[in-house]
């Protein structure tokens, strides 16, 4: 049987609940800083596959395309009536993926680095990854009741091992003879990390990001059936009141949120010279 979310008592981490404040406040401002952030990225992408400078690339069509189709996407959703869900399920998208953030990079790194760790970790991240994602619910249920604090879990533990693996497979794979070089100048363990190791695992990592980010997302509908509000919700609702309409309104917005975080972090994990 399928509860609606509207039932369910809330208990949100004030991460969450911080993020939906700022995000639904203003809508005006919530919708100029997500064009602008658009529009970055969009001057980003352009330097990379033109080699301008960022003045140059002000006068690019390519830097303004993206930011166009942002601002188009978002006045739909608007248009839709599903602001305000669209809003709580981007909050808890960028709620999981920080917290992904603060877990995974530091997990690939020390699995980078220890085999011993990578040997313990690796078959835990298989079962988090194989394992179908309704299971999560369970354990999350359990300690935290329903709400948003379960589904964020929930989340977390979904998309966080690409993120973990990508970051590994990044570290490992600098050149040595850049560790090296390193090494002869006197670089110590932290200053190569830090100077040569991960910029050079960015475009690894970026990869890991962006994998996070969607599942994350595809885990808004699920993330329902245990109280959070957003997309998910409104998808759930339309299936207990057959309506189709509802449904696809909800599935747009979902996909417009997709194509739009792919975008911006794709823009930025690319390689560079």
């Amino acid at each position: 049987m399928i509860i609606e979310g509207e039932n369910q008592p809330r208990s949100e981490p004030e991460i969450i609940d911080g993020l939906e404040e700022f995000l639904l406040a203003d809508q005006v401002r919530t919708f100029s800083l997500l064009v602008m952030m658009a529009l970055y990225s969009g001057s980003v992408r352009t330097r990379r596959d033109t080699g301008v400078d960022w003045k140059a690339s002000l006068k690019h069509v390519k830097t303004y395309s993206f930011a166009g189709m942002t601002a188009l996407g978002f006045m739909l959703i608007d248009n839709m009536m599903l602001w305000e869900a669209t809003m709580e399920s981007l909050a808890l998208i960028f709620g999981a993926a920080a917290v992904s953030l603060i877990i995974g990079i530091p997990i690939g790194i020390l699995m980078a680095y220890s085999r011993w760790a990578d040997v313990l970790i690796k078959p835990l991240l298989d079962l988090m990854q194989t394992m179908p994602a309704f299971v999560y619910l369970i354990p999350a249920i359990v300690l935290f009741s329903t709400g948003v604090v379960s589904a964020m879990l929930a989340t977390v533990i979904f998309a966080a091992p690409p993120l973990i693996r990508l970051t590994a497979h990044g570290i490992r794979g600098v050149d040595i003879e850049l560790v090296e070089a390193g090494k002869a100048f006197g670089a110590g363990p932290i200053t190569r990390l830090i100077k040569i190791e991960l910029p050079m695992a960015r475009p690894t990592i970026f990869v890991g990001i962006n994998q996070m980010i969607m599942l994350s997302l595809s885990m808004i509908v699920i993330a329902a059936l245990i109280g959070a509000e957003g997309l998910g919700n409104e998808i759930m609702r339309a299936i207990n009141r057959i309506n189709p309409g509802a449904g696809f309104e909800a599935g747009l917005a979902i996909v417009i949120l997709a194509i739009y975080l792919d975008r911006f972090v794709g823009a930025f994990g690319a390689e560079t010279n």
